[in-house]
């Protein structure tokens, strides 16, 4: 194991679960970066290249999760223990469980939720805007604080682990694959032109923007016997959305009435924040004629994508990085 996943905090672990490099988290300053370029770094129009972790499969570009953005948020971001984190891999569902959480934390106050763009309730830490200091707003905002993030559990700062509530939404990886294909063909921050094949093995090989989807997902899975942390599913979201709504509104000590409940669950359907420009982000940078943030919101599309060998092979993948763990992961409802 390389000396920069070493640096484990005892207390995650004593006790709980042997230490494997998934399970580790690095000392923000032992971590390093290369520079990179891809022999494939011409299927993203708009990056140029990517910095790649030494230690772990993640990649990441500028303005993105990029290591001088992360050493500042390290040197910079005070948590508070009132803070409500959402992190996912990028495209398990993060809308959707941002805006549950808002509004658990928010007394289902769908009018006040309808005033300003989920974007700005939900501070996307990880994500550069020019002329936007994040951190001096968060240090200024009013309690609760949510904080969207997508590295894995080691990039953050220690204390953001120990301090406040973490949310940690996984989805299955096939859909997840096709829908971060169809993100980032729309987003003009990627500016991907391939084809999904192409995209397909660029995410088995953890060739793709945030890297592996297996080190993000283990490194919060390992940490989820902490009372501050909740792990769910996209899945277990569509199969009975009321009960998770009252999930989360156990976890965030919120007491949500039944009413409330139904309120939040109306107002985040996926029909309803498809048409809402709250939710669905409306003025996203987007490439003409690939498609809308919020495209199918459905489990068990990947059927419609993965050939009958992709299948077999991502199979494969899952049963060769899942690593005997429990994990649940679900590909149709």
């Amino acid at each position: 194991m390389n000396s920069a996943r070493q640096h484990v905090d005892e207390d995650l672990h004593r006790g709980k679960r042997s230490r494997t490099s998934a399970s580790t988290h690095a000392d923000q300053n032992s971590v390093t970066w290369d520079e990179v370029e891809l022999p494939q770094q011409h299927l993203w129009a708009a990056i140029p290249r990517f910095f790649r972790c030494t230690s772990a499969p993640v990649l990441t570009f500028k303005n993105l999760g990029e290591p001088s953005l992360m050493s500042e948020i390290h040197k910079r971001f005070e948590p508070c223990a009132s803070d409500v984190n959402i992190i996912t891999y990028p495209k398990a569902g993060t809308s959707w469980i941002q805006e549950i959480a808002w509004l658990v934390t928010h007394s289902a106050d769908v009018e006040a939720a309808c005033e300003t763009p989920s974007g700005q309730r939900t501070t996307y830490i990880e994500l550069a805007v020019p002329g936007l200091d994040k951190l001096a707003k968060l240090t200024a905002a009013q309690p609760p604080r949510h904080v969207k993030w997508h590295h894995a559990a080691w990039l953050l700062p220690p204390s953001v682990l120990h301090t406040g509530r973490i949310i940690y939404l996984i989805r299955n990886p096939k859909d997840t694959v096709v829908s971060w294909y169809h993100f980032q063909r729309m987003n003009a921050l990627y500016a991907f032109k391939g084809d999904f094949d192409q995209f397909f093995d660029l995410f088995l090989d953890h060739n793709v923007p945030y890297g592996s989807y297996w080190e993000n997902v283990h490194s919060w899975w390992a940490l989820r016997h902490q009372p501050n942390v909740l792990i769910m599913t996209y899945e277990d979201l569509h199969r009975d959305l009321s009960a998770q709504v009252r999930k989360v509104s156990d976890f965030l000590e919120a007491g949500l009435s039944d009413a409330q409940v139904a309120t939040v669950v109306e107002h985040t359907s996926f029909n309803k924040m498809r048409a809402n420009p709250m939710t669905n982000a409306a003025t996203m940078p987007k490439i003409e004629g690939e498609g809308v943030f919020m495209r199918k919101g459905m489990v068990g599309d990947w059927k419609n994508y993965l050939s009958e060998k992709q299948n077999a092979r991502m199979d494969s993948w899952v049963v060769e990085h899942l690593k005997g763990e429990d994990i649940p992961i679900t590909y149709e409802l």
